[in-house]
């Protein structure tokens, strides 16, 4: 047998989708205990990873068949990686072990100095490699959903009758883009220039933001994954604001969703955000899934969000 690990190809795009979808489809059916259908992940994806970390977009190969995948991202000092998986059957190959070697080889290139992950903690394979090679559990990442069309949001309660707050959103433009990601980094250790420009231009993502005079008062990043609609991060500056300000950023982002066609709506939020958390199971958000925040590196005692996104399921 003869494994290698190497940067993918932008014309192996379809072989690499396939593996991603056929792979958690299958980790979700040993986890459930019944049929998963999980919908393939949108392309615009892979292309954007690869035109980011082109030597950190690897595959794993096997007498020359790709049988695993797993996308790095470096940002600055710090980076994270995935979707990490291998094609079922293949597991015991020794892809999984040589795709996240090979990876951590990347980002320490790229000098990152902490490394992100998020992962099933009950996947006690995934969990126990992870831990194996150094990484720590710091937190959670706990995924919330709803399903719309809701009743119109205002900042009187929860689900109140149509009515609008006073607060004025507007879409996210390139002049905004500086104070964001600096904002994020504070937030999160995690610079998402790339990541929020890819948002930027893609017809299935938007930006949204509420000011409060000149300072920023929240925003919110939604876009596409696997048909559903993602709010990948939501911030409000003043946690008791988040009726008046949470509340027509919400209503906003729902639109845009019901505009491109998507109404079961995720939503990505550390679990240690419990301000957050409570705003938005009181307007109708339920628990969809938790998964584990691993850190490697320099490890950060607080830090209020994930990455862009938890890239599992």
């Amino acid at each position: 047998m003869s494994l290698i690990v190497r940067p993918m190809r932008p014309e192996e795009t379809e072989r690499v989708m396939e593996i991603d979808c056929v792979a958690f489809g299958d980790l979700q059916e040993k986890l459930t205990g019944r049929p998963f259908d999980l919908p393939m992940r949108e392309r615009e994806f892979f292309e954007f990873w690869q035109r980011a970390d082109p030597e950190g977009a690897l595959v794993a190969e096997k007498d020359g068949a790709i049988i695993g995948i797993n996308f790095n991202h470096a940002r600055r000092r710090s980076g994270w990686f995935g979707p990490l998986a291998v094609a079922p059957g293949e597991q015991s190959a020794g892809a999984g072990k040589a795709l996240l070697q090979a990876g951590m080889e990347y980002l320490a290139g790229a000098r990152c100095r902490m490394i992100g992950l998020d992962t099933y903690p009950h996947n006690p394979v995934a969990v126990s490699m992870y831990l194996k090679n150094g990484f720590e559990v710091v937190g959670s990442t706990v995924q919330l959903e709803i399903h719309l069309p809701i009743e119109r949001l205002n900042n009187e309660g929860a689900n109140p009758r149509a009515g609008d707050s006073s607060a004025a959103v507007e879409p996210i433009g390139a002049e905004d883009m500086v104070t964001i990601i600096g904002t994020e980094e504070e937030l999160s250790g995690f610079n998402r220039a790339k990541d929020f420009s890819f948002l930027l231009e893609w017809d299935h993502a938007f930006g949204l933001r509420v000011s409060d005079g000149t300072d920023l008062a929240g925003y919110l990043w939604g876009y596409r994954k696997r048909g559903k609609g993602v709010i990948g991060s939501f911030y409000v500056a003043d946690e008791n604001q988040y009726r008046e300000v949470g509340c027509p950023l919400l209503d906003a982002a729902f639109e845009e969703f019901l505009r491109l066609g998507l109404s079961n709506i995720v939503s990505l939020n550390d679990g240690n955000q419990s301000k957050q958390l409570n705003f938005l199971f009181g307007i109708g958000f339920r628990t969809r899934s938790t998964m584990l925040k691993l850190h490697l590196g320099d490890i950060v005692s607080r830090r209020t969000h994930s990455p862009l996104a938890s890239e599992k399921g």
